[in-house]
């Protein structure tokens, strides 16, 4: 890059988390730019003239917008997720989630959240915040990533399998609009501190 440069926010400050996930994110439209903040986070709008709104619900470990841009989601500790609705330059929240082990966008207003207690569920945001199960709470369920293809990637441990440990799964395989489930890997993986790359072809 040889053209000029910018400041777009002069009072942002260094994240409070790294290493735990995207801490600045474009939206898909590239009309705003969100990222973490020592308070929460910030969003910057693309619109010619210097717009910003801000959250506060926590610090945050990591943002993520829905596929079309409407909404933002950010994880705080300990695994408790914010969602906001995006209304013009203004973000306003729309859903709390309590400690699930990730969330995946599955269309422009459902995600996928994987309850620590068990389960897997779509959460319809555009309904009510209305939820169905996906798969009952005999296991547990973490790091939920919808593929290419719409198959819903996630790891899993059954909880009276005493062959995987704790924080531990094997890589399974939902595929779209079928309560089929089919497994990906075989050997249990840890999943402290482990992310997918976009794609879903390798996870960090």
């Amino acid at each position: 890059y040889t053209g000029d440069s910018s400041v777009l926010d002069g009072v942002a400050g260094v994240p409070p988390f790294r290493g735990r996930g995207n801490t600045l994110v474009w939206s898909p439209t590239g009309d705003a730019l969100a990222y973490t903040t020592a308070y929460g986070a910030r969003v910057w709008f693309n619109i010619g003239v210097p717009t910003f709104a801000d959250v506060r619900q926590g610090q945050f470990e990591q943002i993520m917008w829905s596929p079309t841009g409407a909404y933002l989601a950010a994880e705080a500790e300990p695994s408790t997720w914010w969602i906001y609705r995006r209304e013009g330059t203004a973000l306003v929240l729309t859903s709390a989630i309590p400690a699930s082990t990730g969330i995946a966008w599955v269309s422009p207003t459902e995600l996928v959240l994987a309850p620590e207690a068990g389960g897997l569920s779509r959460m319809d945001l555009a309904n009510g915040n209305r939820q169905t199960l996906l798969l009952d709470d005999t296991w547990v369920y973490g790091l939920p990533y919808q593929l290419p293809d719409g198959t819903l990637a996630v790891f899993g441990r059954q909880k009276s399998d005493a062959d995987v440990q704790p924080g531990f799964g094997r890589l399974l395989g939902l595929a779209p609009d079928a309560p089929q489930v089919s497994n990906l890997g075989q050997a249990p993986v840890e999943l402290r501190d482990l992310h997918w790359a976009p794609g879903g072809e390798l996870l960090v």
